[in-house]
């Protein structure tokens, strides 16, 4: 199954639920999100509105309170590469997954019970200009696709072009940052209608 995954901004002055709103019309239905600067009490009123019109949300733990948000709406919880995914899953009772940026971190992540992984940088990430790790490619982020049991998120980079050919390489999952969001909602919901689009050409 094909599937994109906006990631938000992280800017708390951001209307996001206008933004979940252009996405859901533009066709998306999941969303990551990671507000590391919001208010604790905002993160979860936020997170029930969103995952309204994105029924796929899931709640990144640097959003604060993120673990109990997630666990009390019974959403799925997302990881930096830098938590302890095993010891995570012992107290959290849902889908977890985990950022990694080497096939063999996206590898050992699934052999310790991730769902899934954002393996980067697939290319040159557009919201990061100053970013200097080498992309991975998309050749190698296929390998581990093919290679483990849950989906790859290619990170970095992935303009819808991009994305429709890492969709028809067979790369399960495109993740987003830069890419969708655009300076309001209208512009938000041209660009992930762009990424859709790639979508249906494959269905």
């Amino acid at each position: 199954m094909r599937r994109l995954l906006p990631i938000t901004p992280g800017d708390p002055t951001r209307d996001l639920r206008a933004d979940a709103r252009a996405l859901a019309q533009a066709g998306c239905d999941a969303l990551l999100l990671r507000e590391p600067e919001r208010d604790p009490a905002d993160v979860l009123a936020l997170a029930e509105d969103l995952r309204a019109l994105l029924p796929g949300l899931i709640v990144h733990a640097r959003c604060p309170g993120g673990v109990d948000v997630a666990q009390s709406l019974g959403a799925p919880l997302h990881l930096p590469a830098w938590m302890d995914l095993r010891a995570t899953r012992e107290r959290f009772d849902g889908p977890v997954g985990i950022s990694t940026h080497a096939p063999d971190q996206a590898r050992d992540a699934f052999s310790q019970g991730a769902a899934w992984v954002l393996l980067s940088p697939a290319f040159a990430p557009l919201s990061k200009p100053d970013d200097r790790r080498p992309p991975l490619g998309l050749q190698r982020i296929l390998q581990v696709q093919r290679a483990v049991p849950g989906i790859v998120f290619a990170l970095g980079g992935l303009t819808p072009e991009r994305a429709g050919a890492a969709w028809r390489m067979g790369i399960e999952g495109v993740a987003a940052l830069g890419g969708v969001f655009g300076d309001d909602p209208a512009a938000t919901r041209a660009r992930a209608a762009a990424y859709i689009r790639q979508q249906n050409r494959l269905d």
